[in-house]
């Protein structure tokens, strides 16, 4: 075998380790990655688990106003314009229940949804990327 040869082969297997190197290189940003959308992801659910908690109490207050309001209506004498009141009232807490809850299904949907699909174009890079260096075992 030349020296030219012998040159040439070290070049290849440099290259080849340099390949390897940048491939694993690449997972650990691919896993750097994922960690850092792990974490983002646990701070949006714990931002829309406080956030639920806050219109929840939100919720609550309005109910006990509606309570108070309907007991003093029992209190005295109910007249047709305090059932139109109290009408005009459960329908605006109605109302806003309805709009928290599609707040509240938007917002899942965001998360979720758009993490769900950034983690499984993640995985199909993955999984092509093994198949294309023949990395699966």
């Amino acid at each position: 075998m030349g020296k030219e040869t012998k040159i040439k082969e070290k070049k290849v297997k440099s290259d080849k380790n340099d390949f390897v190197l940048e491939i694993r290189n690449g997972f650990k940003l691919v896993d750097d990655r994922y960690n850092k959308l792990s974490s983002e992801m646990k701070n949006g659910f714990k931002l829309v688990d406080e956030k639920i908690n806050s219109l929840s109490i939100q919720v609550d207050e309005k109910i006990d106003d509606l309570a108070i309001a309907t007991k003093k209506g029992f209190d005295k004498t109910a007249t047709k314009e305090d059932a139109e009141y109290l009408k005009q009232r459960f329908n605006e807490a109605d109302s806003r229940l309805g709009s928290i809850d599609d707040r509240l299904d938007g917002i899942e949907t965001s998360l979720i949804g758009n993490h769900r699909h950034r983690i499984e174009k993640l995985e199909i890079g993955v999984t092509e990327l093994r198949e294309v260096l023949s990395l699966d075992k």
